[in-house]
C-alpha cells in the first residue's frame, strides 16, 4: 500500500511542470503544520513568549497552525492528483496571505508591495496563465476567432 502512494506521488513528480513541483513540495512541509497544532510536543512561542500549550491555542496561533496544515495537505494532494480545484485553493490561500500582511497596514511598504507579488501576484500568474500548468491540470486553452 505505501509502495502504491509512493509510486503514484512520483509519476506524478515526472508529469508536473518544474515550479509545480516546488509548490507541492512546499505544500508537504507546510503540512507538517497539522501535527504540531495538535500535538503538545517541544516549546511554544507567541511574540516571542514563552507559553503553554494550552495558551498557545488561547492566544490563536494553535487554529492558525491547525488551518495551515490542513490547507496545505489538501494542496499537496490535489496537486499530485492533478485535480483543478488545487489551483483554486492554492491562488485563494496566497491572496489570504497578502490580506493578513494588510493587518496594521501603515501604507504601501516594501513588505507590502513584495506580498502581493510573491503570494498574491505570482501564483495567480503561474496557475491560470502558464501552459504546461494549464495541461498538467487538463484545462484546454479555447482560442476565440474574431
Amino acid at each position: 500500500m505505501r509502495m502504491k502512494i509512493l509510486h503514484i506521488i512520483f509519476a506524478a513528480f515526472r508529469k508536473m511542470p518544474q515550479g509545480l513541483r516546488f509548490a507541492s513540495l512546499v505544500s508537504l512541509l507546510l503540512a507538517f503544520c497539522l501535527p504540531a497544532a495538535v500535538l503538545p510536543i517541544g516549546e511554544f512561542f507567541v511574540q516571542g513568549d514563552r507559553v503553554s500549550f494550552a495558551e498557545f491555542w488561547h492566544r490563536g496561533g494553535g487554529i492558525i497552525f491547525l488551518l495551515v496544515g490542513l490547507v496545505s495537505a489538501m494542496l499537496f494532494y490535489g496537486f499530485v492528483m492533478a485535480r483543478r480545484w488545487a489551483r483554486h485553493l492554492a491562488v485563494a490561500f496566497g491572496w489570504f496571505a497578502v490580506a493578513a500582511t494588510f493587518i496594521g497596514w501603515q501604507g504601501f511598504t516594501l513588505d507590502v508591495v513584495f506580498a502581493f507579488l510573491i503570494f498574491g501576484g505570482l501564483p495567480t500568474w503561474y496557475l491560470y496563465c502558464r501552459q504546461p500548468v494549464r495541461d498538467y491540470f487538463g484545462v484546454r486553452h479555447e482560442s476565440r476567432v474574431a
